[in-house]
């Protein structure tokens, strides 16, 4: 890899016809050297519990950028999820 690889996290709460494609759409081959993608998901749950497992394990990730994909972001586990990716201070992109 070079020197400069983005560390990208998807996180998927909850299940979103989409979802699936977004951690392989920016490295369907898996050969790029100047990105770094990692997936992260809660399953089709959408509870405060599952959200905020999931999330942490996101944030350990450290990613340089965060993609948050979710049906419903406004229920109370994704809101408390974008939330801790902000106090994190890492940039999110809600999809």
């Amino acid at each position: 890899m070079t020197d400069n690889v983005i560390n990208l996290g998807v996180l998927k709460l909850g299940c979103i016809g989409a979802a699936p494609l977004l951690d392989l759409l920016l490295d369907e081959r898996a050969d790029r050297e100047d990105l770094s993608v990692r997936g992260f998901t809660s399953g089709a749950k959408l509870d405060n519990d599952s959200c905020a497992e999931t999330t942490a394990s996101a944030i350990a990730n450290k990613p340089d950028l965060m993609i948050l994909v979710c049906p419903n972001s406004a229920l109370p586990g994704p809101k408390a999820s974008r939330k801790a990716i902000s106090d994190a201070g890492i940039p999110l992109i809600t999809v």
